[in-house]
């Protein structure tokens, strides 16, 4: 009795999940039957735009899906049909700029572009996907590097080497490519949802070896008391902390640097240390990393302040001072 309820309620809604999902399957196989024909061939501009338009179809299912397996569902139909349209030679060039609900970011040298998006589960922890995509024309190995999140999350995993199918799971929104004596890194800042009582933000780092092949880590993150690979700042759910890469003085008055710059946090009562759901942002207390001499330099209590609201500040003590060298009369306008 109980099945039949559930199969029976409500009627309209299954009829066109199961339209939606039929004419997903007739699109997958559409374009299973041109990659498999055209794979490392170029794709027209009609071709490309097909595939983005299903893409497009697909994506809101991963987020909005009614239970866990159809956002898995759809996370692999997504998954298998990017890979496939980025197969073609051509494809690296193509910019897939109307997919708004995945991250896609391009090296600033264009040596790869890495696409990454999240599920969220029922019970309210994160899952995420991803794609690394070489440019075809800077590498003679594979091209693409399909990314799986890591099973298990720790305060281990700062000072791990990760592998793409053991990758540390974010949905990235910078990138940043800084030059060591002889490598090239890549600086990721993302974000992980993680759960219903915290939430990270998590600084990585991407360095390709002699094959051309990605590696997740690197111990260039300097800190006050130890290198790390990796930078993960955790904190409570329900409060915003800033993670961003500016341009700030390192202390007032000195010369303006770029550097990743975030909210320092810290718990709300010292007998909390470790229990991240308490940590919350510290007021107008900013810290950074700044890139120096192959690593990246830890830096307290950066000036970061908007640059906005310091120019006001500015201009207010200005005129306060003019006001103070005015005679009373003049103050008062008579």
């Amino acid at each position: 009795m109980h099945y039949y309820k559930v199969i029976s309620i409500p009627v309209k809604i299954n009829f066109f999940k199961m339209f939606f999902r039929f004419i997903i399957a007739l699109q997958l196989s559409y374009f299973c039957l041109i990659g498999f024909s055209n794979a490392q061939n170029k794709a027209t501009k009609e071709e490309l735009q097909q595939y983005e338009d299903s893409l497009k179809l697909i994506a809101p299912e991963i987020l909005n899906g009614v239970f866990d397996f159809n956002r898995y569902e759809a996370s692999e139909k997504f998954m298998h049909l990017l890979t496939e349209v980025l197969s073609y030679e051509n494809a690296f060039t193509y910019p897939f700029d109307s997919l708004k609900t995945i991250s896609q970011l391009r090296a600033p040298d264009n040596y790869f572009r890495i696409f990454t998006w999240n599920l969220q589960k029922a019970d309210g922890s994160y899952d995420f996907f991803g794609l690394i995509h070489l440019n075809p024309k800077k590498t003679k190995g594979e091209t693409l590097f399909k990314l799986t999140n890591a099973a298990v999350k720790s305060s281990g995993s700062e000072y791990e080497t990760l592998l793409p199918d053991s990758w540390y799971g974010a949905h990235y929104y910078k990138i940043i490519r800084t030059k060591g004596e002889n490598t090239t890194y890549y600086t990721l800042l993302g974000w992980d949802g993680n759960n219903n009582i915290t939430t990270r933000k998590v600084i990585d780092v991407i360095v390709f070896n002699a094959n051309d092949e990605p590696e997740f880590g690197a111990p260039v993150f300097q800190t006050h008391e130890n290198v790390k690979n990796r930078v993960i700042i955790e904190y409570a759910a329900h409060v915003s902390v800033s993670l961003k890469y500016e341009k700030h003085y390192v202390k007032q008055g000195k010369n303006k640097k770029w550097m990743i710059v975030f909210d320092r946090v810290s718990p709300l009562s010292p007998m909390l240390e470790g229990q991240y759901q308490f940590y919350v942002p510290e007021t107008d207390t900013y810290d950074a990393f700044i890139f120096e001499n192959n690593v990246w330099q830890f830096y307290q209590d950066v000036d970061a302040r908007n640059p906005k609201i310091g120019k006001l500040e500015q201009k207010r003590k200005k005129s306060e001072h003019e006001n103070r060298k005015r005679k009373p009369d003049e103050k008062q306008g008579f």
